[in-house]
């Protein structure tokens, strides 16, 4: 059997711990060490395995004498609806150590078949296991940015159609997180967790979707799939999504032919680059919702996001757009995401604030009607609409209609060094003072900026 020690935190001397352990407690069996890409590798042994079970160890944790007895008693008597076993120390681990200093753990046992819906001599996916399977595989970063919840991610997966067993031994010691202060483990996992253990679904197409979502892709292939992911995983299901692919020289139509399942996803894609406002415009004329919210290719939206907007549009036809609180993640250069911060944006917006700060407003959701009658966003400042698009759309709106804001936090923003938006950060001075001469001649809308 294969034993796979899944090291989070670097730590070669807990990784060679757990090996020793390993070695010990089940010889004979073929344990392999993972200091990163996971789910890539666990998925490359497994497929070319034909055992039936595979065990997942977080480095730090420790197998003692006896446990292979015990795996032995667990496996003879496993019920064949059950995916695999999640072990709990003899002793609550609370008794040890407060409940914050531990990371999710998830399965330590697996069935093969359940992960790749392939049993028997033959390796043919039953008809069972084709609608009970996980699709096959751990996802990969692309799927999954949070590498360290690769397992509780599967188990939530897997969760639909199987049971797991649950067994309380003393020939298993748990590990702890020695996850630095500076990570905030416990926040971080507050907001994964919505995410990782809601299953996309596909569902029939509305006639009439309420909100019109938009995502406008450049070469952002590698953040996609997260993205669109939490719109599958909405509560509230009268949705469209339009994804707009501005002429993306990487592998962006293949990462996005996924998706086009679901009749409520509407795909396409520019010949050249034209910009953001432009492929809003593009949105904005295909757009059969009453509201329109812009999702940024590397962003992602809780789960509970479009279902709050609905609530709170559903009485507010003279409000022109929404926005709310959001989290903010820092992608570090090996594109690990660290928790920051919940954002707490101007409690009130104004044409004035917006211009003087270019403060950033996520979510933002527009009443599409009123869209239409400002004749959607403009290409033709400095930077032909790249730039700033948001700030100038609320700025108009703001100058003539309310701007409604939730307090609660809906969305959640990456930021990257690599953004559009970081890489111009020297220039908004030069727009702000063609942005307030526009609104002058315009829509002679007078905006005090110093």
């Amino acid at each position: 059997m294969v034993v796979f020690i899944l090291d989070l935190e670097q730590n070669p001397l807990a990784l060679r711990q757990t090996e020793i352990s390993v070695q010990n407690a089940l010889p004979g069996f073929r344990s392999i060490p993972v200091d990163g890409n996971f789910a890539a590798i666990m998925n490359r042994v497994i497929e070319a395995s034909s055992e039936p079970f595979f065990i997942t160890l977080y480095a730090g944790e420790q197998l003692v004498q006896g446990f292979h007895s015990e795996l032995q008693d667990w496996l003879h008597d496993l019920p064949d609806e059950c995916a695999g076993i999640c072990l709990q120390p003899a002793e609550p681990m609370s008794n040890v150590f407060p409940l914050s200093s531990f990371t999710p753990r998830g399965p330590v046992v697996w069935r093969r078949g359940a992960v790749t819906g392939k049993t028997g001599e033959s390796g043919e996916m039953s008809e069972v296991n084709v609608k009970a399977c996980a699709s096959g595989s751990f996802l990969t970063s692309v799927n999954l940015p949070f590498e360290q919840y690769v397992l509780l991610e599967m188990m939530y997966r897997l969760s639909s159609a199987w049971t797991w067993s649950e067994f309380r031994t003393q020939s298993w010691k748990g590990g702890f997180s020695n996850s630095p202060g500076w990570r905030k483990s416990k926040e971080e996992w507050s907001c994964i967790r919505p995410i990782i253990s809601s299953i996309p679904r596909t569902v029939s197409m509305t006639a009439i979707p309420i909100i019109t979502v938009v995502v406008c892709t450049f070469d952002n292939a590698e953040y996609l799939p997260w993205s669109i992911r939490s719109m599958l995983i909405q509560s509230f299901t009268d949705w469209e999504l339009i994804v707009i692919d501005d002429g993306s020289q990487d592998d962006t139509g293949e990462k996005l032919q996924p998706f086009a399942i679901d009749p409520r996803v509407i795909l396409i894609r520019n010949e050249e680059n034209r910009g953001k406002a432009f492929c809003l415009n593009k949105a904005l004329s295909l757009a059969r919702g009453r509201w329109l919210l812009e999702l940024d290719a590397d962003d992602w939206l809780t789960p509970d996001c479009l279902g709050v907007i609905a609530e709170q549009a559903s009485s507010s036809d003279d409000t022109g757009a929404f926005y709310a609180h959001h989290y903010e993640w820092i992608e570090r250069s090996n594109k690990q995401l660290l928790f920051k911060r919940i954002e707490l944006p101007m409690p009130e917006v104004t044409p004035e604030r917006l211009l003087s700060s270019a403060s950033p407003l996520a979510p933002r959701c527009y009443q599409i009607r009123i869209l239409k009658k400002l004749r959607g966003w403009w290409e033709h400042d400095p930077f032909q609409g790249r730039l700033y698009e948001d700030v100038q759309m609320l700025i108009r709106i703001s100058s003539r209609h309310t701007v409604k804001h939730i307090r609660k936090a809906l969305y959640h923003r990456r930021i990257r060094n690599a953004s559009i938006t970081r890489r111009n950060q020297g220039n908004y001075e030069r727009w702000a003072g063609w942005m307030k001469r526009e609104l002058l001649q315009a829509e002679n809308i007078e905006v005090n900026y110093d």
